[in-house]
C-alpha cells in the first residue's frame, strides 16, 4: 500500500492511499475509493462510471488525455510537486510505490473535487 501525505508549510497529514491500482481518500475504515490507475492512466470514479482524467509517466503527472494533456505536477524520490520547472512547489509526499503515488497525487492533491 502506498500512503499519500499533504505537506503545506510545516504540517504533514495523510490524505489517502493507493492499493492495487485503487485510489482511496481518507484513512482506515473511513476511507472511500475515488478512482483508480491502470497502465499509466488515472481514472476518477469507479466501475462503469469511471472517466480517464489524467496520466503519468517518467516522473510527470498530466491532466487530460492525448494531445490535449497538460503537465500539472511531478514526483521524484517520494516527493510530489505541483506545477512545472522553476514554478513548481512541493505539495506532498508518498511512502511506497511512486507510480501508485502519481495517480493518487493527481486525484487527492492536484485537482479540485
Amino acid at each position: 500500500m502506498t500512503e499519500i501525505f499533504s505537506e503545506r508549510g510545516w504540517s504533514r497529514t495523510q490524505v489517502g492511499s493507493c492499493e492495487n491500482g485503487r485510489v482511496y481518500k481518507g484513512t482506515g475504515w473511513g476511507r472511500d475509493q475515488v478512482g483508480s490507475s491502470e497502465n499509466g492512466c488515472v481514472y476518477k470514479g469507479i466501475g462503469w462510471s469511471r472517466d480517464q482524467v489524467g496520466s503519468y509517466e517518467n516522473g510527470r503527472i498530466y491532466k487530460g488525455t492525448g494531445w490535449g494533456r497538460d503537465q500539472v505536477g511531478s514526483y521524484e524520490n517520494g516527493r510530489i510537486y505541483e506545477g512545472t520547472g522553476w514554478g513548481s512547489s512541493r505539495v506532498g509526499s508518498c511512502e511506497g510505490d511512486e507510480q501508485e503515488a502519481a495517480a493518487a497525487a493527481f486525484l487527492l492533491l492536484l485537482t479540485e473535487d
